[in-house]
């Protein structure tokens, strides 16, 4: 069980660092919730602002639900849900993988005829010679997951012509058409819209959340178009109906991170929200969600103002005492009201960078360069802006958990494997370099083996 907790830096970068790793087996609710508040403890967390989110599948919701109960949760409450954004793109993905499999499971075979025979290898590499394309190796470990089948599809793909000239000319095998390959051109297409919004999960020094909804609205646009497709039309309605079943509304956090984005704000949410739902299809109180949402960053404004505990504290009971505390209390109402009013009335100046991915936009720094103007309000944003969409980092860039363990490193205490973990994070995370596939936290440990021994 890893833990991990992303904050803002006093340099408004974010940093994301594991602060638990717990091996738990068997294990329930219970014991998750334990560990969780136990790590809270030791690292003085439980009064922090901020959002708590599972991607473990086992009793996630009854671990929520026992952490709610046991915390005084005030504005923290908000915040709470039982499952991270990038864990429902993932299911969805490979969802379609699954439903789609009768397309791609005759490449699969394809590659690996093509593999186990020394002779078609040979006959495959003075193809590509002959059609100006770069011979390469295809791996037997394929299709284990959507990312790596997205990936080996389009290397089958790029190799089209000469794989299927080389399984064609073989008698006894049922032979290639152009239909087949056109599907798995659409299958490509489609993953490549969850793959674009997935690259975006697996780096902890960007802020995301407030992208959320907008990500949401690209996926389910793309499942649409691909309702129309008579191949796909089952299988995208079977996806439509599991993204609706597990995450059925936006939550509270990402709405809130939205708005927070200077050139979205209220009237921005309430139009992504409306035109959300109705490709959804779903009918919607979408006014009473953008009122809960500019409710929350009321409270939240409320906890993050300066005159907060002055407000709050002040109980005499003397006429001079009670006018005092009603006119400390008008001026926070009217300083809350008017820095609110100014963010989503006035005009900012926004500027936006171009790079290889598009426009890019530096939400935290330009929270930073007007952090005088709306001092609460970017108090706000360096907490909610940094929280995550993905607890963990994507499997295919670094999947530390199943390099823990294994015949050569079986004799690591847990108390070692958590310091080996932790340890070597928190180095990454110093110079930025967590996600980057050569520092996979498996090196960690890798030096420990003679302690062990």
């Amino acid at each position: 069980m890893f833990l991990n907790q992303t904050n803002t830096r006093e340099t408004w970068s974010m940093e994301k660092r594991v602060i638990g790793f717990e091996m738990l087996y068997p294990y329930d609710h219970f014991d998750v919730a334990s560990k969780f508040i136990q790590v809270l403890d030791e690292f003085d967390l439980k009064e922090k602002v901020g959002s708590i989110s599972f991607d473990d599948s086992v009793s996630r919701e009854k671990c929520m639900v026992y952490l709610v109960n046991e915390f005084d949760f005030g504005v923290l409450e908000l915040f709470s849900h039982d499952r991270t954004y990038a864990h429902v793109v993932e299911l969805c993905a490979q969802e379609i993988v699954d439903q789609l499999d009768s397309f791609i499971r005759p490449i699969q075979e394809l590659v690996k005829w093509f593999r186990f025979s020394p002779g078609k290898r040979d006959e495959f590499r003075t193809l590509c010679q002959k059609l100006g394309l770069k011979p390469r190796k295809f791996y037997l470990d394929l299709f284990k997951d959507w990312k790596s089948t997205l990936d080996h599809l389009q290397v089958s793909y790029d190799y089209k012509d000469v794989l299927t000239k080389l399984y064609n000319d073989c008698a006894h095998h049922t032979p290639l058409v152009d239909s087949q390959w056109d599907a798995v051109s659409s299958i490509i297409s489609l993953l490549r819209k969850f793959d674009d919004i997935w690259d975006k999960f697996g780096w902890a020094y960007d802020a995301s959340c407030h992208l959320v909804i907008q990500d949401c609205i690209t996926i389910v646009r793309t499942l649409r178009i691909y309702e129309n497709d008579p191949r796909f039309s089952s299988v995208v309605t079977n996806i439509m109906s599991k993204w609706l079943e597990i995450f059925p509304e936006i939550p509270t956090i990402y709405r809130v991170a939205t708005i927070l984005d200077p050139r979205i704000k209220v009237e921005g949410l309430r139009q992504l929200l409306v035109y959300y739902y109705e490709t959804l299809g779903v009918n919607y109180n979408v006014d009473e969600k953008v009122a809960q949402s500019e409710n929350a960053l009321r409270q939240l404004h409320a906890h993050y103002s300066p005159s907060h505990n002055s407000e709050t504290n002040l109980t005499s009971t003397s006429g001079e005492g009670k006018a005092l505390e009603f006119n400390v209390i008008m001026n926070v109402v009217k300083r809350k009201r008017e820095e609110l009013g100014e963010y989503v009335f006035f005009q900012f100046d926004i500027t936006e960078e171009d790079d290889d991915d598009g426009v890019y936009f530096e939400i935290l720094q330009w929270w930073n360069k007007w952090k005088d103007v709306l001092p609460v309000l970017s108090k706000i944003a360096k907490e909610v802006l940094c929280i995550p969409i993905s607890s963990t980092i994507p499997k295919p860039k670094c999947c530390p958990g199943k390099r823990v363990l294994d015949e050569k490193r079986s004799r690591l205490t847990q108390s070692s494997i958590r310091v080996c973990v932790c340890k070597k994070d928190w180095d990454l995370a110093e110079d930025s370099r967590q996600g980057d596939q050569e520092n996979c936290i498996d090196d960690a440990l890798v030096s420990s083996d003679s302690e062990a021994d």
